[in-house]
């Protein structure tokens, strides 16, 4: 996890077998909880990916409230 700006964090978040083996996505941090732009893929790997990159920042999926999909790529809406 890496914040780009304040409240602004990119995630890589682990795409097994593919190449490269990661999508970036990026979670906002707002007054309700988080807004996750895009979600990855959904594995059991990307999944813990995003769990553990969120326990750097003391969050947790439950904390996502609102998702944004900037297009209709299976690793950027997969987690949905």
């Amino acid at each position: 996890m890496k914040e780009v700006l304040p409240d602004i964090f990119q995630m890589s978040l682990t795409l097994s077998g593919f190449n490269p083996g990661f999508v970036n996505t990026y979670l906002i941090k707002t007054d309700n909880g988080y807004t996750s732009i895009d979600t990855g893929w959904d594995s059991p790997e990307s999944v813990e990916s995003m769990e553990q990159q969120l326990a750097e920042i003391g969050a947790c999926v439950s904390d996502i409230t609102q998702v944004i999909v900037t297009h209709c790529h299976i690793d950027h809406f997969g987690m949905i």
